[in-house]
Formats: C-alpha cells, structure tokens, sequence
C-alpha cells in the first residue's frame, strides 16, 4: 500500500522573505502564512480565525519568492506537510507544521503595491504558476511517492 502526502494552500504571507544560500550553494527561503477561514454562527454573527503554516522554498522557488512576494502577498502553494516539535524557551512543547512547497502561484493582481512590474502572470509568475523541477520518481528531497 502506498501513501500520499500533499497539502494546498491559499494565504497571506506573514513577513518579507529573507533569501539565504545553503551549504550547497542552493537558495532557500522559510516564510510564514496566514490563512483565514471565516464563517456566520447560528446567531447570524461573522466568525473567523486564522491558521499559520510554515513554508519552506528552495532553489527557483525561493529566488522567485524573494524577488516577487512580500508581506502580505497572496500565494497558492501546493506541497508535503511535516510535522515537527520543539520545546519553547518556556519549556513547552511547540508543535508545527512546514510545507515543503513545490509549486507557487502569486495572486495578487498585477503590479499591486509592487514597484518592478514583470512581463505577465503578475508578480513575475508566468500563466500557471512556478513549480519545482521534479526528477523521476519522486522530488530531489526524498518526499513523494517512491517507484516500486
């Protein structure tokens, strides 16, 4: 029996993204998001709340990610989903999810309180989105399926 693991998302960016080099030359870039879910209660009131995924992009991804996205900015991200925990300074156990992200689409309309104004898709992002090169069998990280 095989598994699958892929979460989408549509949010808002919670920071400027700060592009880093690897060890192996590679660009990456973490970012947080925020996405909202709104509802009326049985008494007619407008309800909401807001859930914070980590994303983590690298190589293409996060070069386009620094030079086209900021705080704030609307993004469709697909991507695996990991589960990690740490303890807190206070000594409590944080549980978080990250989300490799392997494909992006930027939503936000065209030139929107942006000073570059690529060549089409908005925010540079061409018709479709950007999404990760991806060698046979599975992603270059070891997540996705696996060939049998």
């Amino acid at each position: 029996m095989s598994s699958f693991n892929e979460i989408t998302l549509i949010g808002r960016l919670g920071r400027d993204p700060e592009v880093k080099v690897g060890q192996n030359g590679e660009p990456y870039c973490f970012l947080p998001l925020a996405v909202d879910e709104s509802w009326t209660d049985k008494n007619g009131q407008k309800q909401g709340s807001t859930e914070w995924f980590n994303l983590s992009f690298s190589k293409k991804l996060a070069d386009v990610v620094g030079q086209y996205c900021r705080k704030g900015s609307l993004v469709f991200v697909k991507g695996s989903a990991k589960a990690t925990s740490y303890e807190g300074k206070d000594g409590k156990i944080v549980a978080q999810v990250t989300v490799r992200v392997f494909t992006l689409q930027l939503l936000d309309p065209k030139g929107k309180d942006q000073q570059q104004q690529p060549a089409q898709g908005g925010y540079g992002a061409p018709q479709g989105g950007y999404q990760q090169p991806q060698p046979k069998g599975g992603n270059q990280q070891g997540y996705g399926p696996r060939p049998r």
